[in-house]
């Protein structure tokens, strides 16, 4: 089957944006590296979508998703309005817990993790980019709820342990506030309380 150039252009998009969640870029030559580009091209791809918000720095120069990027993604789900209070709210938490903290879209089963920001206390821990629930949750915004994330690859079966707390709905998808914990860790109080804070502040 034929591949457009839409196409293409498409998939190199997402390849770029998506890279920072794959591996720790912090010059555009981990990006190229990762996603297999030439470098005269990879350099420009990705000086492009800095420059149109698709992708910024954070403190300490390493790559993640951008202001638009996130309105995109929060978009696709419905749920644009979350775009321009999701990145404060995410860094606050994360400070608050030095837990990873993450935006998750949820239907049905499936999973998607959106924005995120790495913590301290969970940096160990990995954060795949869509994973599958055993059931739909039931999820509330006072009352955190910790699960397991399956995410099937291609030749092992990742888990990761989280809390949940939901932030607001759209006809499709629950957008759910988390942090990521690392394996068999509880959840302790102090967490809940700050991720009951971040998905009230979200649902506003």
């Amino acid at each position: 089957m034929t591949t457009s150039p839409y196409d293409k252009a498409v998939e190199t998009f997402e390849a770029i944006v998506t890279a920072p969640r794959r591996s720790a870029c912090h010059k555009p030559a981990q990006i190229i590296a990762v996603t297999g580009q030439s470098s005269s091209s990879g350099y420009r791809r990705t000086a492009a979508l800095e420059a149109e918000a698709f992708l910024r720095r954070d403190s300490n120069g390493a790559y993640l998703l951008g202001t638009a990027g996130v309105r995109t993604a929060c978009s696709a789900c419905g749920l644009g309005r979350l775009a321009p209070v999701l990145p404060a709210i995410l860094q606050r938490l994360r400070a608050d817990t030095q837990h990873t903290s993450f935006c998750a879209f949820l239907s049905g089963t499936d999973v998607q993790i959106g924005p995120f920001l790495k913590g301290r206390m969970s940096r160990s821990a990995k954060l795949a980019a869509a994973y599958r629930l055993e059931q739909p949750l039931q999820l509330s915004p006072d009352q955190p709820t910790t699960t397991t994330l399956i995410s099937n690859g291609v030749d092992i079966v990742h888990r990761s342990q989280v809390v949940l707390a939901m932030a607001a709905s759209s006809q499709t998808h629950v957008a759910a506030i988390g942090l990521l914990l690392r394996p068999g860790q509880a959840t302790a109080a102090y967490v809940s309380d700050a991720l009951t804070t971040a998905a009230g502040k979200v649902a506003l």
